[in-house]
């Protein structure tokens, strides 16, 4: 995986992060904060565990390169893959600060 590939999947978490904080702590004053933190905990949970089969359906020899998600708009199975890792990690960000925020709200 090239260096751009690598860094648009992993700052990926952060914008998913970064935007349900306030979504979080809404939630857990509606719902309650064992209900949300329960269900964050199963969904990045199980998007966690989704990430070496999603590894596995890219081959050694068609791993994600930059002209992968260039302006060709080529749709090979890696940029496919490299899209997908972005979709899971974002969400597995999302379920992580919706999280975060109970914690530190019911800490203080």
């Amino acid at each position: 995986m090239c260096v751009v590939s690598q860094g648009m999947v992993l700052s990926s978490f952060f914008w998913g992060y970064a935007t349900t904080q306030v979504l979080g702590g809404y939630l857990s004053d509606r719902c309650g904060a064992k209900r949300v933190m329960m269900a964050a905990m199963l969904g990045w949970s199980l998007l966690t565990l989704m990430t070496p089969v999603v590894a596995q359906s890219c081959s050694d020899d068609d791993r994600p390169t930059i002209r992968d998600h260039s302006a060709t708009g080529s749709s090979t199975r890696s940029a496919i893959v490299l899209r997908m890792f972005v979709i899971m990690r974002i969400l597995t960000g999302c379920l992580q600060g919706s999280d975060g925020c109970i914690v530190v709200a019911k800490t203080f």
